[in-house]
């Protein structure tokens, strides 16, 4: 537990520092992550194997890390003619008025601001990794856990906020608002996933263990977090924090009744009373600052619906200057200058649409590479979300929703450039790759232990029923021991 501890402070440290993010603090968040996967890696041996993550999940995370670390070297110039000519006529136009001419130089207009995004992007990728191998060794609530305290503690900081300077002020440890509620709306299914969890567990007679206590504590932790988007005001996190439960609802309710037939018409219907219901609830205690704010035309703290709509069209010039292989990661405000025809006095550090922003400066290439892996995780997710039973299934459905959260943010936003929000992303991707296959079978391999002790901690790493049969199912026998150090034990689904 000590290394899930150290993995949560890279986490909270990077939400404490949510709102005066420097280059300091990008390496100590780094350094806070890279020393939690260099702990548990250097300490595996003995420790419970797990299969590895699926190649079609792992390779392509890797691969956007390699792509943003390409973007960093330097290429001659005769190679950027060939694969970035706009990237070359800079380079060319500073050698007229440079002593020393260049002659190589790296696709990434701004190597300094390339090179913090390289950090977090491989600090999300260990993250990612990280998290999944602890979720199969102590099980995927000790990692959920962290989410909620810090979560919970960022959401009372906000409404403290709010009682003192008033409604409008909840942003916790961040800067804006709306990040802060994105973060907030992230962790709210995950807190509401754990009271249904505890009732599946009273109803099936699983456990005993104060359950009414549990379920209420988990529903007043949602509600706080709740409270804190309302308080924040801000219209997008409010959306998103209700299609993260609506997302949650939908499927927990598509998938639950048995009585229904199995008919598109009626598991379309029950999605659409579901999202329905939580839609009207929110509303109902929305404050009515909060739904005044629906009906005016700032978009964003100063930005208008207006503005945005030029920023993007604008920003589609720097696009077409560098189709294949982007600007480079935080290279967008640099290269948008000679584009920018609106507001010329005004930075646009961001173009206010993550979506778009990554395009220019990942580049096509970069940036299929990167929605592929999104993809991969949210397909196999949903599929968990659907074909598991107990544990494993609401877990699936908490992450959708979280994942259902920041993508509509992002369409608006540039909650992506938050480090503290997009290390959350990679902390939940993690817990949704540890979940169990739901087809083929399992290698746990356990090193210099008894073949049944490693099928016993198998079964507490895997919890609930599933890990009981599987281990059930591992059990030698005596005939069959070889006097042996290393022993593999292969468990059947």
């Amino acid at each position: 537990m000590r290394i899930v501890l150290l993995a949560s402070a890279a986490l909270a440290y990077s939400a404490i520092r949510a709102g005066r993010y420097e280059a300091i603090d990008i390496s100590l968040t780094g350094l806070l992550a890279g020393c939690a996967a260099l702990a548990f890696w250097v300490r595996r041996q003995g420790r419970l194997k797990v299969p590895p993550c699926p190649p079609w999940i792992r390779w392509p995370l890797l691969m956007v890390c390699g792509y943003a670390v390409f973007q960093l070297v330097p290429l001659p110039l005769w190679l950027l003619d060939q694969i970035s000519p706009a990237r070359a006529g800079t380079v060319r136009a500073a050698n007229a008025v440079l002593a020393v001419p260049v002659g190589w130089a790296p696709l990434n207009l701004v190597p300094a601001a390339g090179l913090q995004h390289v950090i977090v992007i491989a600090s999300c990728v260990a993250l990612v990794f990280l998290v999944r191998e602890l979720a199969w060794e102590h099980g995927p609530w000790p990692l959920v856990a962290p989410v909620i305290v810090i979560g919970l503690a960022e959401a009372i900081f906000g409404i403290v906020q709010s009682y003192y300077l008033g409604p409008g002020e909840a942003r916790g440890t961040w800067s804006n608002r709306n990040h802060f509620a994105n973060f907030e709306a992230m962790c709210l299914p995950f807190a509401v996933a754990y009271s249904i969890s505890i009732w599946q567990k009273v109803s099936s007679g699983k456990t005993n263990k104060r359950p009414v206590l549990r379920i209420w504590g988990g529903f007043c932790i949602a509600v706080i977090l709740l409270a804190a988007v309302i308080q924040s005001l801000s219209r997008m996190g409010f959306t998103a924090a209700i299609l993260s439960i609506a997302v949650l609802a939908a499927f927990l309710t598509a998938v639950n009744l048995h009585e229904w037939r199995h008919t598109l018409h009626h598991k379309a219907l029950t999605v659409t009373s579901a999202f329905l219901c939580v839609l009207v609830a929110a509303f109902l205690l929305a404050p009515p600052e909060l739904i005044a704010r629906f009906g005016k035309v700032e978009f964003s703290d100063g930005i208008n619906t207006q503005d945005r709509l030029l920023l993007w069209h604008e920003s589609l010039a720097l696009l077409s200057a560098y189709p294949a292989f982007g600007t480079g990661l935080g290279a967008y405000e640099s290269g948008f200058l000679t584009y920018k025809v609106t507001f010329p006095l005004v930075r646009d550090a961001f173009a206010h649409n993550d979506y778009l922003q990554y395009l220019i400066e990942l580049g096509v290439v970069g940036f299929f590479l990167a929605a592929v892996s999104a993809l991969a995780i949210l397909w196999r997710t949903a599929r968990l979300a659907i074909r598991q039973r107990g544990e494993e299934r609401i877990l699936a459905m908490a992450c959708l929703g979280a994942f259902a959260a920041l993508l509509l943010h992002s369409t608006v936003d540039f909650s992506l450039y938050i480090p503290a929000n997009v290390l959350l992303l990679a902390w939940l991707a993690g817990i949704a790759c540890s979940l169990a296959s739901p087809v083929g079978f399992a290698e746990v391999i356990y090193t210099r232990a008894s073949l049944s002790e490693g099928a016993s901690r198998a079964a507490s790493a895997l919890g609930g029923p599933l890990g009981t049969i599987r281990a059930r199912a591992s059990k030698p026998d005596s005939r069959e021991r070889q006097p042996s150090d290393n022993r593999t034990a292969k468990i059947n689904q």
